[in-house]
């Protein structure tokens, strides 16, 4: 006998058994799938700005434990940016990691080619678990004190991922790092519109 991992689930309604502090208690979540429109009731109980990042993601995966929502993983804009969030009473259980590790399935056998994200580095635990869960350094950006990352899920991600090195190890960090300033203006311009949308 063993618990369940990521792999087992075939289904997004399935149960996911995670051991949260080395004692016999299971937590028990199942994941959801959709849009952030798609789930908007279940992400209204997070903090903004987690709530408007998660409403307007085009892929949302949901971690459930007793019918309350404790994690999400969220991808937007056309560079497949992420995002994962757990409540901070279920931080360090194993929670982030599961669902982010059922989020990367789901993205690969729905054909997603790569995700990216910008991972500050003081942050052990995302660091941990974007390497983990299968991520490649881009470049550390030793300025901003992060590191880009991109989780290539197919051949073509591959590609993209190699392409990302080199133009990145060309462009000096102060360019690159405008590059995804205007990309994060952008992201959240478009964000802020999508929930006016939502909100009507």
């Amino acid at each position: 006998m063993r618990f369940l991992e990521p792999k087992d689930l075939k289904t997004k309604n399935e149960l996911q058994r995670v051991d949260p502090s080395c004692n016999s208690s299971l937590v028990q979540a199942r994941f959801i799938l959709g849009s952030g429109r798609e789930l908007r009731e279940r992400v209204q109980q997070f903090p903004s700005p987690w709530r408007e990042y998660f409403l307007s993601s085009k892929i949302l995966v949901t971690g459930v434990v007793e019918d309350q929502v404790v994690s999400a993983y969220g991808i937007r804009s056309m560079l497949n940016v992420m995002a994962v969030y757990v409540k901070e009473e279920y931080r360090g259980k194993g929670i982030g990691g599961l669902t982010s590790e059922r989020a990367v399935d789901i993205l690969r056998q729905q054909g997603t080619h790569f995700i990216t994200a910008e991972v500050p580095v003081d942050n052990k635990a995302s660091l941990y678990l974007s390497f983990k869960t299968g991520s490649k350094l881009i470049k550390n950006l030793k300025a901003r004190k992060t590191v880009l990352v991109l989780w290539p899920l197919t051949s073509v991600g591959n590609l993209v991922y190699i392409c990302s090195r080199i133009v990145c190890s060309l462009l000096p960090d102060k360019t690159l790092a405008q590059i995804i300033d205007s990309v994060s203006k952008e992201t959240a311009h478009l964000r802020q519109r999508n929930w006016k949308k939502l909100r009507e």
